[in-house]
C-alpha cells in the first residue's frame, strides 16, 4: 500500500541545468510508464557521449494531457552546469529549468500506485481551493515526477516519488 504525505511543501526552485529528452506522447497517462525506460537510456547515452555529471533525480515531465487522454511528457535529469555548450541531438538537449514556487507531494511506494495518488492530490486540491475541478491540472503543467530512489536497490514499497507541481507567480 503506497503512502502519500497530502501535507505539501511549497518550496522555491532555483534555476537548474537539465538533460531533457521531449516530444514522447502516449495514449493515456497510465501507458507513460512503459516509454520511460528506453526513453532514459538514450538520455543517459546523451549524457555520457557529453561527459556530464548528473546532479539530480530521473524525472518524468507531464506537458500535457489531452481530453481523449493522449499525454506529451519528457524525461529528464538534471547535471552540473557544464560551462560550455552542449549541441541539441534531435529531441534530446540541455536546458534550464527557470527558477519558482512549486508545490511538492511525496508518494512511498510502488510506481503502480501513482495513479490513486494523484486522485488523492485531486481531492486534496479540490478540498483547499487549488482547483475548482479536475480539468484544472491544466494550470499545473508543465507538473514532473522526481524518482528519488533506485528501484533496482529500494523494495518498492519504500520508493519514494516526489511530485512537483509549479505555482503561478
Amino acid at each position: 500500500m503506497a503512502t502519500l504525505d497530502l501535507l505539501p511543501t511549497d518550496v522555491t526552485l532555483a534555476p537548474t541545468p537539465m538533460v531533457q529528452l521531449g516530444g514522447l506522447v502516449a495514449d493515456s497517462p497510465s501507458a507513460v510508464g512503459p516509454l520511460v525506460p528506453e526513453a532514459y537510456a538514450r538520455l543517459f547515452a546523451f549524457v555520457g557521449k557529453h561527459g556530464l555529471t548528473v546532479n539530480g533525480p530521473l524525472m518524468t515531465i507531464y506537458y500535457e494531457t489531452a481530453p481523449d487522454g493522449r499525454t506529451r511528457f519528457a524525461v529528464a535529469v538534471a547535471v552540473a552546469d557544464p560551462k560550455r555548450p552542449v549541441p541539441r541531438e534531435g529531441p534530446i538537449q540541455l536546458i534550464t529549468r527557470p527558477a519558482m514556487r512549486a508545490r511538492q507531494f511525496l508518494h512511498v511506494g510502488p510506481y503502480a500506485g501513482l495513479s490513486s495518488t494523484y486522485g488523492r492530490i485531486t481531492d486534496w486540491m479540490l478540498a483547499h481551493g487549488d482547483m475548482r475541478e479536475p480539468a484544472d491540472w491544466a494550470h499545473f503543467m508543465p507538473m514532473w515526477e522526481e524518482y528519488l530512489d533506485d528501484p533496482g536497490m529500494t523494495p518498492e514499497s519504500e520508493l519514494r516519488t516526489r511530485i512537483v507541481l509549479p505555482l503561478p507567480e
